[in-house]
């Protein structure tokens, strides 16, 4: 992995040390492993985390959920744009399949500070997308925190809250323009993308990103140069692709590799319904 690192330009950081900067998303619940980072500005982090899967039926190739994160300096409206893939690694789908764990969960080294999926998806509204999207996107509006208030609080302050929780949702739908549905919707074929304060998350649901397959680090660099693509649209960082050696406007396709977790996935919905045939 080093050695693909270095032809990229990018540096391998050991397990037993620690990143220039900690990811923060409602995905990490487990450090990071395998860590691949810019050693420059703007920093860019590859990264796996989480616990082993199997991939397909080959145990000979376990994997983690992979991540990419590009850090900016903004305050931004916090989204989660969740594709349709049915990968096993997405988080619903790793907590509803019977999925083979290889591995134990990798905390021995902590855990980055950040929200998990739950709270943040409790306290969000879904963004009205036109029909033929293929995602669904939640923005953050602390709507769920309205409940925890005194009876008295809760109505003297609903007002307030109600117009700060949709001036929350309009930001947020403001950025999924056009131009920034059209590069989702590729993203999202494999991956879920987080914006949020600091940091702007693609989470691979087809295993790790940081790996010694060439094919891998293909789609891997071309999926990071389509999150750096939304920074320029949404306006949040302005990096310039020459910023970025391994930068490329190609829209790689996912290596055929990486599809047997989806395969195996569907095996296990199967037997869970108690069919007897495959779909």
């Amino acid at each position: 992995m080093a050695q693909h690192a270095s032809e990229y330009g990018l540096n391998a950081v050991a397990n037993a040390q620690e990143p220039q900067h900690h990811v923060q998303g409602v995905n990490f619940v487990w450090a990071p492993l395998d860590v691949v980072e810019t050693l420059g500005e703007p920093y860019v982090q590859f990264g796996n985390h989480g616990f082993k899967f199997s991939i397909g039926d080959d145990l000979t190739k376990p994997g983690r959920r992979g991540y990419i994160a590009v850090q900016h300096a903004q305050v931004v409206p916090h989204l989660y744009v969740e594709g349709p893939t049915v990968g096993a690694l997405t988080v619903k789908n790793v907590a509803a399949s019977a999925i083979k764990v290889l591995g134990t969960f990798s905390n021995d080294t902590g855990s980055p500070p950040g929200w998990t999926f739950g709270p943040f998806a409790a306290n969000s509204e879904q963004i009205d997308l036109p029909e033929v999207t293929a995602f669904r996107a939640l923005c953050w509006t602390g709507h769920g925190e309205r409940k925890k208030k005194p009876r008295s609080l809760k109505k003297r302050e609903a007002a307030q809250d109600e117009q700060r929780e949709k001036a929350l949702l309009a930001a947020g739908t403001t950025l999924l323009n056009p131009e920034a549905i059209g590069v989702l919707a590729w993203l999202c074929q494999s991956f879920d993308v987080e914006l949020r304060d600091g940091w702007l998350v693609a989470y691979s649901a087809y295993g790790d990103v940081t790996t010694n397959d060439d094919e891998v680090w293909d789609w891997v660099l071309s999926a990071a140069s389509r999150l750096v693509d939304l920074l320029q649209i949404w306006g949040i960082e302005s990096p310039r692709a020459d910023d970025f050696g391994w930068y490329t406007a190609k829209r790689a396709e996912r290596p055929t590799s990486l599809d047997g977790s989806l395969n195996f996935l569907r095996r296990s919905q199967v037997r869970q319904a108690g069919e007897t045939h495959l779909p």
